[in-house]
């Protein structure tokens, strides 16, 4: 068993105990008949738990998909895989998740249910299934995403019913070799406003290097209907880290205007947060 550490970014381990079917992408409701021969270990399953609510593995062998295999919390046997595979050398995928579902054209391009985006993570690997022998894998998850967090400090007015967030510069698709974000995606969230509930959050999967977010918020009434609106441009954004911007939303809300003070927080979830004051 790993100890699990936290470092640049965190890293999650489950250890995997039980047998699990294979959905095979020529015969997508059998299972691959045959005894066991391979299974994957990522460490600490109560861990893994705190932080996502479904798992999903792929294998990719000669360029194709060969199976997929996906799990909920909820599973009696959440965090446990072992599978039969025919000898050879293939491409190994896993995704943690808080989402509706994952669809995995290949390693290159992760994909997400509605392009929603939530607290992600990623394993990608090369696995050799040799004829005869049993292998055994111990994988690590790592976070793929970066957080914007907004933090409310005056008092939410009664008419606004939800906040919308529309922000640029990041990806909601995913690169598993790569680690980051691989298309120029513009992402929409609607969230609701609850009365002493101060801050919202939404995710990205980050593109190499220093690209930076725009994000627009729209406050909504009841219909629906922008009540008020502001823009921050230039957002830092890291995979593994939260980008904080707190401040009063609700007075002067047209420009975002204001002096922004910056500071490193270190958090132990996450490799660190960089605080933004409007």
């Amino acid at each position: 068993m790993k100890t699990i550490l936290f470092n640049a970014m965190l890293a999650i381990t489950m250890m995997m105990c039980s047998c699990e079917k294979f959905t095979s992408e020529e015969e997508s409701s059998k299972p691959i008949p045959g005894e066991n021969n391979v299974g994957l270990e990522i460490s600490s399953k109560d861990q893994v738990k705190k932080v996502c609510k479904k798992v999903s593995f792929g294998f990719f062998k000669d360029d194709a998909k060969a199976g997929t295999i996906s799990q909920t919390s909820d599973d009696s046997d959440f965090g446990a895989i072992h599978l039969n595979l025919a000898a050879g050398t293939y491409e190994v995928v896993a995704i943690g998740h808080n989402g509706s579902g994952t669809t995995m054209s290949s390693p290159e391009k992760i994909t997400f249910t509605s392009n929603k985006v939530t607290d992600t993570f990623y394993y990608y690997g090369i696995l050799d299934v040799t004829d005869g022998e049993k292998t055994t894998e111990s994988i690590t998850l790592k976070r793929a995403v970066g957080m914007f967090r907004l933090v409310i400090k005056d008092e939410i007015p009664e008419q606004a019913k939800k906040i919308k967030f529309y922000y640029t510069g990041g990806s909601s698709t995913l690169n598993v070799k790569t680690g980051y974000g691989c298309v120029n995606s513009k992402q929409t969230e609607i969230l609701d406003l609850v009365k002493n509930q101060q801050v919202y959050e939404v995710y990205t999967f980050p593109h190499e290097g220093d690209k930076k977010l725009t994000v627009s918020i729209d406050i909504l009434d009841k219909n629906d209907f922008t009540i008020a609106t502001t823009t921050f441009s230039d957002v830092p954004i890291l995979k593994n880290y939260i980008t904080k911007y707190s401040g009063k939303l609700f007075t002067g809300l047209s420009g975002g205007t204001g002096d922004i003070d910056i500071d490193f927080v270190f958090d132990p979830e996450w490799a660190g947060e960089n605080e933004y004051e409007f």
